[in-house]
């Protein structure tokens, strides 16, 4: 009993020392603890173990402060039986309360000094074999701490405990529910990961619970309810596993993001990131500069590998391309980069990932695999294609990134997406349309607007890819209704932004192959193609009316009578509104008048062959007068009588038992449109009869309004 409070005693003032002379080791007092350590009796053997730990501490802890005392060791010499009988307590039949002192002994002096007393392999086995069998949680928790420290002094500890035990108690470890062992394991991996141990990866492939467990312990611990500095730097550690993982294997990666979500995981570390970042305790404060750091490594690492997998694959497919056979190893390989490829999607469609992913230089690799990809074939060339064009389509969905890259997006990306238009699958084609028109909407400036500087370079180049879009219209209109309808939407989108862009369209062709779909039969028809017609039609000039007299050839009066009867009959209200418009324009035009700018007519010279074409036009809209009266009374509200309209008898049904038109008034907004249009087209032919000689039916139609709407 005297001998316990005396060992009880003498640890103490070890613990509550300042200051320890190299004297005290003469006293014999390290080989007395050292005897006592053989005592059955556990009152004895704990203090016993007590003391000689704060001893060994305080001996590793002043070697570590006075260099030259630790370069000549005679002052503070340990004998070898002494650390031997430490290590001993280590066996898992020993007292639970010592093997914990002995634990945590040596787990001091492996932190605290560079001394490698119990580095060793028989020291990891130990602690590994007390944290397996014992419950204390505490005692499991010092063990899992030194196996780190020991692992982590050299590769070849790593080694030792891999070798003989795999992966498997990292993955036991990091599924604990205490965060110090937690952290420990998380340490352990990190260290395999840095030392490159042997066999790693296979292991970690095989062990399919690490990566749940490593991307739970990431989840767990970014979220919200998980404010303390351990959770933190769990996180950041996580974060440092997955850069090195990466390195390892890219496909431990892949899976992360793609089995578990780790974008979402991201997007919840940055947000606690904004959540406490004015934390004022200084614990705190550490935690959050440590993950920052941990981020931006993981960051970079995405960047890199964005970059050196799509050139790799790029590599690949130009050596692919050059030669017609390759070898076994080469296939395997590219088989693999394009297995990863997917990677790159989830990067750029990561709020986190994005901006830091995508730079000039992805810009480039992407624009040239565009290119080199499309008529190449290789394991997996179709669904690589798919998902390159699903990784621009997502870098095109960031205005900032845009604006920011628009050099390299438009005079790399672009003319190599508008390559792609001639690709032989229709999905294939119809994306790169879709991401062609994505990125020229926002970036394209008119050609009158005045801007300088870079803004004025990028509407240079703007005109140049437009330039190179225009000639594909042609196989476009000619294309599936779809990528019809997507053509001719992004077409309307330019000439409304620039109406000057018409004099490029007449240059390639485009309004011979737009009138085309110009008819209401046409299932491509929208009201982009109205608009665009009516686009090309304003741009006619007297006195040749050059642009206008080529619609007129083209059916362009028949098509407009055709497609007010299909806005009447299925209730497509949108159409009335263009349609007039362009009535007007070539009424206009016939009967000699411009509108200017703020609305008003001015009288125009028009050349004889102008006149010609624009009068048989005019003469051919007679139809257009009876159109035009039922408009009118049906937007007035006067059209619900029981006796059918004209443009219903012009409706009546085939068979029997079928609906006609509808019969009802036109809404607010497009009766007062509709109206007004009317009114200024019956008052254009009116004008249009008085100076020619006017058919028969136009004559008929004209004293029907007279008699019936007073106009003119």
């Amino acid at each position: 009993m005297l001998k316990g409070q005396a060992l009880e005693l003498l640890g103490t003032l070890m613990r509550y020392t300042k200051t320890l002379e190299q004297d005290i080791l003469r006293t014999g007092v390290l080989d007395a603890l050292g005897e006592q350590m053989r005592e059955t009796d556990r009152k004895v053997k704990r203090p016993a173990i007590a003391a000689l730990g704060e001893l060994l501490f305080y001996i590793g802890l002043e070697q570590e402060r006075d260099a030259d005392v630790r370069d000549s060791l005679a002052g503070w010499h340990v004998k070898p039986y002494i650390i031997l009988k430490v290590i001993r307590c280590l066996r898992t039949s020993a007292d639970e309360i010592v093997s914990h002192y002995a634990v945590q002994c040596m787990l001091n002096v492996c932190a605290k000094s560079e001394l490698t007393w119990f580095i060793n392999a028989d020291v990891l086995a130990g602690a590994y074999q007390l944290y397996n069998k014992k419950r204390n949680q505490h005692l499991r928790s010092a063990c899992a701490m030194l196996m780190a420290k020991i692992t982590g002094h050299s590769k070849a500890m790593m080694t030792s405990l891999t070798s003989k035990m795999g992966v498997d108690p990292i993955a036991r470890g990091l599924q604990e529910s205490i965060t110090k062992v937690q952290l420990a394991f998380i340490n352990i991996l990190n260290y395999a990961l840095f030392y490159q141990v042997p066999r790693l990866t296979s292991l970690i492939r095989a062990h399919s619970m690490l990566l749940r467990a490593l991307m739970r312990l990431l989840e767990k611990s970014s979220g919200s309810r998980n404010s303390g500095s351990t959770s933190i730097v769990i996180a950041a550690k996580v974060l440092c596993s997955l850069s090195m993982l990466g390195d390892a294997n890219l496909g431990f990666v892949v899976e992360c993001f793609r089995k578990y979500k780790l974008s979402s995981s991201l997007e919840r570390v940055v947000a606690r990131i904004s959540l406490l970042a004015e934390a004022k305790q200084e614990k705190l404060q550490s935690a959050l500069l440590y993950l920052q750091k941990c981020l931006g490594v993981f960051e970079a690492r995405c960047r890199h590998w964005s970059v050196a997998l799509a050139t790799d694959i790029m590599d690949t497919i130009q050596a692919h391309t050059s030669r017609r056979n390759a070898s076994p190893a080469e296939r395997k390989a590219m088989k693999t980069r394009v297995a990863h490829f997917p990677l790159l999607l989830e990067f750029v469609n990561s709020p986190t990932l994005r901006e830091q992913v995508v730079d000039a230089q992805l810009v480039e690799v992407l624009s040239s695999l565009l290119v080199a990809a499309e008529g190449t074939s290789f394991p997996g060339d179709d669904t690589f294609r798919e998902t390159l064009l699903s990784i621009v389509e997502a870098v095109s969905q960031s205005a900032q990134l845009l604006l920011e890259l628009n050099q390299h997006v438009l005079s790399r990306l672009l003319p190599a997406l508008v390559a792609h238009l001639n690709s032989k699958n229709s999905n294939n084609r119809f994306l790169a349309l879709k991401i062609l028109s994505d990125i020229l909407i926002q970036l394209f400036r008119p050609a009158s607007e005045s801007i300088d500087g870079e803004l004025k370079q990028v509407q240079a180049l703007t005109l140049q890819v437009i330039d190179q879009l225009l000639p594909q219209y042609k196989t476009i209109l000619k294309d599936q209704d779809t990528i019809t309808q997507y053509g001719l939407k992004l077409l309307n989108t330019l000439v409304e932004i620039d109406p000057s862009l018409v004099t490029q369209m007449q240059k390639y062709g485009v309004t011979v192959h737009l009138m085309e779909y110009f008819q209401a039969k046409h299932l491509a028809n929208s009201l982009h193609t109205v608009k665009l017609v009516r686009a090309v039609a304003s741009e006619a000039a007297p006195p040749d009316f050059a642009v206008l007299r080529q619609l007129c050839q083209h059916s362009l009066v028949p098509s407009v009578i055709a497609l007010l009867k299909h806005g009447y009959k299925t209730g497509k209200e949108w159409f009335y509104t263009p349609l007039l418009e362009l009535v007007r324009i070539l009424l206009f035009a016939a009967a000699g008048y411009t509108e200017n700018e703020d609305g008003d007519l001015e009288p125009v010279k028009v050349s004889p062959i102008a006149a010609r074409v624009l009068m048989e036009a005019g003469e051919g809209a007679t139809e257009l007068v009876s159109l035009l009266m039922e408009l009118v009374l049906l937007g007035s509200g006067q059209a619900k009588s029981r006796r059918p309209s004209i443009i219903q008898i012009g409706f009546a049904p085939s068979r029997p038992g079928t609906k006609t038109g509808q019969d009802s008034s036109l809404n607010p907004h497009t009766s007062a449109v509709v109206r007004r249009l009317s009114s200024e087209v019956l008052r254009l032919l009116v004008s249009m009869y008085k100076s020619c000689q006017p058919t028969m039916l136009l004559q008929a139609n004209l004293s029907r309004l007279s008699a019936g709407l007073a106009y003119g």
